[in-house]
Protein backbone atom coordinates (compact mmCIF):
# COMPACT_ATOMS: atom_id res chain seq x y z
CA UNK A 1 0.00 0.00 0.00
CA UNK A 2 1.31 3.47 -0.95
CA UNK A 3 1.45 5.13 2.48
CA UNK A 4 1.28 8.75 1.27
CA UNK A 5 -1.52 7.99 -1.18
CA UNK A 6 -3.49 6.30 1.62
CA UNK A 7 -3.06 9.36 3.85
CA UNK A 8 -4.28 11.67 1.10
CA UNK A 9 -7.31 9.47 0.44
CA UNK A 10 -8.22 9.38 4.13
CA UNK A 11 -7.82 13.16 4.39
CA UNK A 12 -10.10 13.71 1.41
CA UNK A 13 -12.60 11.22 2.78
CA UNK A 14 -12.82 13.16 6.04
CA UNK A 15 -14.00 16.15 4.00
CA UNK A 16 -16.22 14.32 1.52
CA UNK A 17 -18.35 12.45 4.06
CA UNK A 18 -19.35 15.70 5.79
CA UNK A 19 -19.98 17.96 2.81
CA UNK A 20 -23.62 17.07 2.16
CA UNK A 21 -24.76 17.95 5.68
CA UNK A 22 -22.63 21.01 6.42
CA UNK A 23 -22.10 24.55 5.21
CA UNK A 24 -18.81 24.55 3.31
CA UNK A 25 -16.42 27.52 3.20
CA UNK A 26 -13.06 27.35 1.41
CA UNK A 27 -10.30 29.32 3.14
CA UNK A 28 -6.84 29.02 1.61
CA UNK A 29 -5.70 25.41 2.03
CA UNK A 30 -8.68 24.56 4.28
CA UNK A 31 -12.22 23.36 3.80
CA UNK A 32 -14.33 24.62 6.70
CA UNK A 33 -17.45 22.53 7.38
CA UNK A 34 -20.00 24.04 9.77
CA UNK A 35 -23.17 22.54 11.24
CA UNK A 36 -26.04 25.00 11.64
CA UNK A 37 -27.82 22.80 14.19
CA UNK A 38 -24.95 21.55 16.35
CA UNK A 39 -22.46 23.94 17.94
CA UNK A 40 -20.19 21.17 19.24
CA UNK A 41 -16.67 21.54 17.90
CA UNK A 42 -16.63 17.96 16.55
CA UNK A 43 -19.42 19.01 14.18
CA UNK A 44 -17.65 22.22 13.15
CA UNK A 45 -14.19 21.55 11.78
CA UNK A 46 -11.70 22.69 9.18
CA UNK A 47 -9.72 20.15 7.17
CA UNK A 48 -6.71 20.87 4.95
CA UNK A 49 -7.51 19.93 1.35
CA UNK A 50 -3.91 20.65 0.38
CA UNK A 51 -0.85 20.11 2.64
CA UNK A 52 -1.21 23.65 4.10
CA UNK A 53 2.29 24.93 3.39
CA UNK A 54 1.16 28.56 3.01
CA UNK A 55 2.20 31.10 5.66
CA UNK A 56 -0.53 31.52 8.30
CA UNK A 57 -0.82 35.22 7.45
CA UNK A 58 -2.54 34.10 4.25
CA UNK A 59 -5.30 32.07 5.93
CA UNK A 60 -5.46 32.52 9.71
CA UNK A 61 -7.69 35.61 9.90
CA UNK A 62 -10.15 34.39 7.21
CA UNK A 63 -10.27 30.98 8.92
CA UNK A 64 -11.19 32.53 12.26
CA UNK A 65 -13.75 34.73 10.52
CA UNK A 66 -15.40 31.73 8.85
CA UNK A 67 -15.96 30.06 12.21
CA UNK A 68 -17.05 33.33 13.84
CA UNK A 69 -19.66 33.87 11.14
CA UNK A 70 -21.52 30.88 12.59
CA UNK A 71 -20.65 31.51 16.23
CA UNK A 72 -18.24 28.58 16.28
CA UNK A 73 -14.79 28.12 17.81
CA UNK A 74 -12.05 27.32 15.27
CA UNK A 75 -10.98 23.67 15.22
CA UNK A 76 -8.82 21.84 12.69
CA UNK A 77 -8.51 18.10 12.08
CA UNK A 78 -5.95 16.44 9.84
CA UNK A 79 -3.72 13.46 9.22
CA UNK A 80 -0.20 14.45 10.31
CA UNK A 81 1.63 12.85 7.39
CA UNK A 82 -0.60 14.68 4.91
CA UNK A 83 0.23 18.13 6.34
CA UNK A 84 3.41 17.61 8.41
CA UNK A 85 4.14 21.31 8.98
CA UNK A 86 0.69 22.22 10.22
CA UNK A 87 1.08 21.21 13.86
CA UNK A 88 3.98 23.59 14.53
CA UNK A 89 2.17 26.37 12.70
CA UNK A 90 -0.97 25.94 14.79
CA UNK A 91 0.99 25.82 18.03
CA UNK A 92 2.58 29.16 17.09
CA UNK A 93 -0.74 30.81 16.23
CA UNK A 94 -2.87 30.18 19.31
CA UNK A 95 -4.13 26.63 18.84
CA UNK A 96 -3.77 23.75 21.29
CA UNK A 97 -4.03 19.99 20.90
CA UNK A 98 -7.43 18.52 21.71
CA UNK A 99 -6.97 14.93 20.60
CA UNK A 100 -4.35 12.65 19.07
CA UNK A 101 -5.24 9.22 17.71
CA UNK A 102 -3.37 6.49 15.89
CA UNK A 103 -4.54 6.04 12.31
CA UNK A 104 -4.68 2.44 11.09
CA UNK A 105 -5.41 1.42 7.50
CA UNK A 106 -6.17 -1.83 5.74
CA UNK A 107 -6.39 -2.96 2.11
CA UNK A 108 -8.06 -6.19 0.95
CA UNK A 109 -4.83 -8.17 0.65
CA UNK A 110 -3.71 -7.26 4.17
CA UNK A 111 -6.48 -9.03 6.08
CA UNK A 112 -5.33 -11.72 8.50
CA UNK A 113 -7.14 -14.94 9.42
CA UNK A 114 -9.34 -14.49 12.46
CA UNK A 115 -9.77 -17.37 14.94
CA UNK A 116 -13.24 -18.88 14.84
CA UNK A 117 -15.38 -18.03 17.86
CA UNK A 118 -17.98 -20.74 18.51
CA UNK A 119 -21.56 -19.48 18.60
CA UNK A 120 -20.70 -16.04 17.19
CA UNK A 121 -22.80 -14.49 14.44
CA UNK A 122 -22.76 -10.95 13.06
CA UNK A 123 -25.92 -9.17 11.92
CA UNK A 124 -25.78 -6.33 9.40
CA UNK A 125 -28.06 -3.35 10.09
CA UNK A 126 -29.31 -1.16 7.22
CA UNK A 127 -32.01 1.47 6.79
CA UNK A 128 -34.42 -1.38 5.97
CA UNK A 129 -33.73 -3.39 9.16
CA UNK A 130 -36.31 -3.76 11.94
CA UNK A 131 -36.23 -0.89 14.42
CA UNK A 132 -35.48 -3.35 17.22
CA UNK A 133 -32.24 -4.35 15.50
CA UNK A 134 -31.12 -0.73 15.16
CA UNK A 135 -31.97 -0.08 18.81
CA UNK A 136 -30.10 -3.20 19.91
CA UNK A 137 -26.97 -2.13 18.04
CA UNK A 138 -27.14 1.34 19.57
CA UNK A 139 -27.58 -0.08 23.05
CA UNK A 140 -24.63 -2.45 22.78
CA UNK A 141 -22.48 0.41 21.55
CA UNK A 142 -23.55 2.78 24.34
CA UNK A 143 -23.24 0.24 27.16
CA UNK A 144 -19.98 -1.06 25.70
CA UNK A 145 -18.35 2.36 25.85
CA UNK A 146 -19.88 3.70 29.07
CA UNK A 147 -21.68 1.01 31.09
CA UNK A 148 -22.02 3.22 34.18
CA UNK A 149 -23.88 6.06 32.48
CA UNK A 150 -25.46 4.61 29.33
CA UNK A 151 -29.21 4.67 28.80
CA UNK A 152 -31.24 2.46 26.44
CA UNK A 153 -31.95 4.10 23.08
CA UNK A 154 -35.40 5.56 22.51
CA UNK A 155 -37.49 4.76 19.46
CA UNK A 156 -36.68 8.24 18.13
CA UNK A 157 -32.94 7.72 18.52
CA UNK A 158 -33.12 4.29 16.91
CA UNK A 159 -35.17 5.68 14.02
CA UNK A 160 -32.69 8.50 13.44
CA UNK A 161 -29.76 6.09 13.59
CA UNK A 162 -31.37 3.62 11.19
CA UNK A 163 -32.02 6.43 8.70
CA UNK A 164 -28.26 7.05 8.44
CA UNK A 165 -27.65 3.51 7.20
CA UNK A 166 -28.49 3.97 3.53
CA UNK A 167 -24.90 3.29 2.44
CA UNK A 168 -23.30 3.13 5.89
CA UNK A 169 -23.72 -0.13 7.79
CA UNK A 170 -23.99 -1.08 11.47
CA UNK A 171 -23.07 -4.51 12.77
CA UNK A 172 -24.08 -6.42 15.88
CA UNK A 173 -22.11 -9.43 17.06
CA UNK A 174 -24.21 -12.02 18.89
CA UNK A 175 -23.14 -15.11 20.76
CA UNK A 176 -25.83 -17.73 21.09
CA UNK A 177 -28.40 -15.05 20.28
CA UNK A 178 -27.21 -12.43 22.79
CA UNK A 179 -25.89 -9.10 21.43
CA UNK A 180 -22.45 -8.51 22.95
CA UNK A 181 -20.47 -6.28 20.55
CA UNK A 182 -21.25 -3.66 17.92
CA UNK A 183 -19.67 -1.29 15.43
CA UNK A 184 -20.26 0.32 12.06
CA UNK A 185 -18.70 1.63 8.91
CA UNK A 186 -19.55 5.09 7.67
CA UNK A 187 -20.69 6.16 4.20
CA UNK A 188 -18.26 5.01 1.50
CA UNK A 189 -16.69 7.66 -0.75
CA UNK A 190 -14.28 6.96 -3.60
CA UNK A 191 -13.54 3.48 -2.28
CA UNK A 192 -12.72 4.64 1.26
CA UNK A 193 -14.66 3.92 4.45
CA UNK A 194 -14.10 4.39 8.19
CA UNK A 195 -14.81 1.82 10.89
CA UNK A 196 -16.20 3.48 14.01
CA UNK A 197 -17.87 2.83 17.34
CA UNK A 198 -16.37 -0.64 17.91
CA UNK A 199 -17.42 -1.67 21.41
CA UNK A 200 -17.78 -4.88 23.44
CA UNK A 201 -19.90 -5.30 26.55
CA UNK A 202 -17.68 -5.42 29.62
CA UNK A 203 -18.25 -9.08 30.66
CA UNK A 204 -17.20 -10.27 27.20
CA UNK A 205 -13.98 -8.33 26.67
CA UNK A 206 -10.67 -10.07 26.11
CA UNK A 207 -12.25 -12.91 24.14
CA UNK A 208 -11.32 -11.84 20.61
CA UNK A 209 -14.69 -10.26 19.79
CA UNK A 210 -13.31 -6.87 18.77
CA UNK A 211 -10.81 -8.49 16.41
CA UNK A 212 -13.48 -10.72 14.87
CA UNK A 213 -15.98 -7.89 14.47
CA UNK A 214 -13.37 -5.53 13.01
CA UNK A 215 -12.33 -8.14 10.46
CA UNK A 216 -15.95 -8.86 9.56
CA UNK A 217 -16.77 -5.18 9.03
CA UNK A 218 -13.66 -4.62 6.92
CA UNK A 219 -14.47 -7.63 4.75
CA UNK A 220 -18.03 -6.35 4.33
CA UNK A 221 -16.68 -2.99 3.16
CA UNK A 222 -14.33 -4.67 0.68
CA UNK A 223 -17.19 -6.80 -0.62
CA UNK A 224 -19.14 -3.57 -1.11
CA UNK A 225 -16.48 -2.17 -3.44
CA UNK A 226 -14.17 -0.33 -1.05
CA UNK A 227 -10.40 -0.81 -1.30
CA UNK A 228 -9.23 1.23 1.70
CA UNK A 229 -10.64 0.88 5.21
CA UNK A 230 -9.36 2.91 8.13
CA UNK A 231 -10.02 3.50 11.80
CA UNK A 232 -8.64 5.68 14.59
CA UNK A 233 -7.99 5.03 18.25
CA UNK A 234 -6.12 6.58 21.17
CA UNK A 235 -6.05 3.23 23.00
CA UNK A 236 -2.74 1.30 22.65
CA UNK A 237 -4.49 -1.98 23.54
CA UNK A 238 -7.01 -1.40 20.75
CA UNK A 239 -4.17 -0.72 18.31
CA UNK A 240 -2.84 -4.23 18.94
CA UNK A 241 -6.31 -5.71 18.46
CA UNK A 242 -6.73 -3.99 15.10
CA UNK A 243 -3.23 -5.00 14.01
CA UNK A 244 -4.15 -8.64 14.59
CA UNK A 245 -7.04 -8.16 12.17
CA UNK A 246 -4.65 -6.85 9.49
CA UNK A 247 -4.71 -3.08 10.04
CA UNK A 248 -1.42 -1.20 9.90
CA UNK A 249 -0.59 1.99 11.86
CA UNK A 250 -0.07 4.81 9.37
CA UNK A 251 0.53 8.00 11.32
CA UNK A 252 -1.72 10.06 13.53
CA UNK A 253 -4.99 11.96 13.34
CA UNK A 254 -4.83 15.29 15.18
CA UNK A 255 -7.44 17.82 16.23
CA UNK A 256 -6.38 21.28 17.36
CA UNK A 257 -8.70 23.98 18.71
CA UNK A 258 -8.19 27.71 19.12
CA UNK A 259 -7.17 28.71 22.64
CA UNK A 260 -7.93 32.38 22.05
Amino acid sequence: MDSLNALERVQRYMIARRQAKHTMIRVGPFTVLLDADDDGFESNLAFPHTPATEAPEQWLAPLRAAFASHGRKPAIQWIVGYAPQLEATLQATGFVEHSRETLLVCAPGAMRPTPALPGLTVATITDASPLADARESLDVNEFGFDPANAQPATDEQATQFRATLTTARAFTARRDGRAIAAGMYTEPHAGVVELAGIATLEPFRGQGLAQALTAHMAQAAFANGCDLVYLKTANPVAVRVYERAGFQPNGEDLTYVASR
